[in-house]
């Protein structure tokens, strides 16, 4: 007589199965939040530090070398004579971190003022809430988007250069 053999094959059940993904799909619903979170910090503090170094570095430095500030420019243009300035540090035409293009603003005379303002570096466009811009903004500035040198516009947010 023969004798019965028990197949000693080893696996996963269908439950357990079941529980690893329930499991893994529970933890990614708590994550993801988290990441776009940690994600739109990290652009801000791109963004941030773009306007820095626009500000302070590139359009300062123009100014102090040619008397004065660029004229202004359409958006996603660089502002003539500007270019030279930048030696790759904000890359000026691909647009922001923020989403939208880069614009300077600056009337054609002292008493000549576009959005309140003789020169300004404005994002427009951008792809931020304006609870995610006050944000930015507190983390940059005074986070009130009426006052100080980073305020809001019709078409997107400037940093003030001169009033």
């Amino acid at each position: 007589m023969g004798m019965l053999r028990m197949s000693s094959k080893r696996g996963f059940t269908v439950i357990e199965i079941m529980i690893v993904v329930t499991i893994i799909g529970l933890l990614a619903t708590l994550a993801v939040p988290h990441f776009r979170k940690i994600r739109r910090r990290a652009r801000n503090a791109v963004f941030i530090n773009n306007l820095r170094i626009l500000s302070d570095s590139v359009f300062e430095q123009y100014a102090i070398e040619n008397g004065g500030y660029p004229a202004d420019a359409p958006p996603g243009v660089i502002p003539a004579g500007i270019q030279p300035y930048m030696a790759r540090r904000v890359h000026w035409e691909e647009g922001t971190p923020i989403g939208g293009q880069w614009n300077w603003d600056r009337g054609a005379t002292r008493t000549d003022k576009i959005n309140g303002v003789y020169a300004s570096i404005e994002a427009v466009g951008v792809s931020r809430t304006a609870d995610q811009m006050r944000e930015l903004d507190g983390e940059f500035d005074d986070g009130n988007l009426l006052t100080g040198m980073f305020r809001q516009t019709p078409t997107g947010y400037m940093q003030i250069m001169e009033h």
